[in-house]
């Protein structure tokens, strides 16, 4: 479960995004997203955009993940989640673990982006989201429960992965997070056309994404 503001334990993310060395790779589904909606053009342009902003550093930090990947658009304490789900720290964000994230939130599609919102909120045993543990998310990004929860939760107090979708596909606007993911489009695209792009203007240059 990820809450805005506490230290958080992130999975590793795929090795094969960089040349350098970098997080490990893990069992997350989003790899194969990865592999199968970025090309190597976009890839290159993608690493090249990151050297510009991050310099030598192999880590973009947390301020300039804000400002130049996801936009004023982005409430900050969702901006804050993101970052901390994409495995974000006080050290920064690696170049993998970033385009793996960018590419579910730009080209993942609705079954995609249901599997990673769960994650956000089910205990790392069982493969359950409690309704406390929902709740509290919530409260913290919006300040209130949405009313339309307690359909989730009309059986037991806690759900599988597949009621969670069920209830989400059908709720797309319940809160901040699933309204941005899954409603109003994600104001990030992977590509821009610029000879030069700025790190900003080849992650967010358009106001809808893309699909694939």
């Amino acid at each position: 479960m990820y809450l805005p503001g506490a230290s958080q334990q992130h999975p590793e993310q795929p090795k094969s995004c960089c040349p350098e060395d970098g997080p490990d790779p893990s069992k997350s589904d989003h790899l194969l997203l990865f592999v199968t909606a970025v090309t190597d053009v976009e890839l290159k342009r993608l690493k090249d955009a990151f050297k510009r902003t991050s310099g030598l550093s192999f880590y973009m930090t947390q301020q300039c993940f804000y400002r130049e990947v996801l936009g004023d658009g982005v409430p900050p304490k969702v901006a804050e989640v993101i970052y901390s789900s994409f495995g974000g720290s006080s050290k920064g964000l690696h170049f993998n673990n970033l385009i793996v994230g960018l590419v579910l939130l730009t080209r993942g599609r609705d079954e995609e982006k249901a599997k990673y919102l769960f994650s956000l909120f089910a205990s790392d045993l069982g493969g359950y989201a409690a309704r406390e543990d929902i709740e509290a998310v919530l409260q913290v990004l919006d300040g209130e429960i949405p009313p339309c929860l307690k359909k989730c939760f009309t059986e037991s107090d806690k759900v599988n992965y597949e009621r969670f979708r069920n209830w989400l596909l059908q709720n797309k606007e319940a809160f901040t997070l699933s309204r941005w993911l899954l409603s109003t489009g994600v104001c990030v695209t992977l590509t821009d056309d610029s000879d030069t792009p700025t790190f900003y203007q080849t992650l967010a240059g358009v106001t809808h994404c893309e699909s694939i």
